[in-house]
């Protein structure tokens, strides 16, 4: 009998999957307000959230519970490697 299986792809983080659609739905809303804060939409209103991206901290609810990334500062990662992507295509790299 063999008893050798195939290790499963670990599932997404619903907060990522929830990050990524806040980005394709508002990430043109993202903006830096500083080296490392920004200000992201919140999903169920007209508010907005502030994230410190260097520390991975929110404060939006689901992280003041938590205590670990949520969606937003997800969200924030995503903005910032399709910035970097944009301007790595601008300088012909």
């Amino acid at each position: 009998m063999d008893t050798t299986s195939v290790p499963t792809a670990p599932r997404p983080d619903t907060r990522e999957i929830r990050a990524l659609a806040l980005y394709r739905e508002r990430g043109a809303e993202i903006v830096r307000t500083g080296p490392w804060t920004y200000t992201v939409p919140s999903c169920t209103g007209t508010g907005f959230w502030a994230v410190n991206y260097r520390a991975e901290s929110c404060d939006c609810p689901d992280f003041l519970r938590r205590g670990v990334a949520c969606k937003h500062v997800y969200a924030v990662g995503i903005h910032r490697a399709k910035r970097r992507g944009q301007s790595a295509r601008r300088l012909g790299l």
